[in-house]
């Protein structure tokens, strides 16, 4: 899986065939991207995709896109999730996944700035 972070890095994951996970998701950098890889023939989906393919095949890996790139649709996260309901798992609520420190932090105290408070 490789995701666009819009800040010119990628989440990525990658996954086994039966879609267990290899590592834990992580944002790289794209000179990162090939040491977090897992060796053999790679299959990506998600946004980055195609990006992330570029760069892999620049480093040697035998990359592919998936077929169907870009978000996952709506209805088929559901099909899924009800296939599995049905089976008696209970699926766990979503939850943030921050990969990243934040950009912008608030500052320890707020600044006291008389001039801001005349009318």
């Amino acid at each position: 899986m490789a995701i666009d972070s819009r800040r010119g890095d990628l989440f990525i994951q990658g996954f086994a065939a039966d879609l267990t996970p290899l590592a834990a998701p992580a944002a790289v950098t794209p000179a990162a991207l090939a040491a977090a890889m897992p060796a053999g023939r790679l299959l990506l989906a998600g946004d980055g995709a195609a990006r992330a393919v570029a760069l892999l095949e620049a480093a040697g890996f035998a990359a592919a896109p998936a077929s169907a790139a870009g978000p996952p649709d709506a209805a088929d996260v559901a099909t899924v999730a009800l296939a599995r309901w049905r089976q008696g798992e209970t699926p766990a609520p979503p939850l943030p996944l921050y990969l990243r420190s934040p950009d912008v932090t608030l500052p320890a105290s707020p600044a006291r700035h008389p001039a801001a408070h005349r009318t």
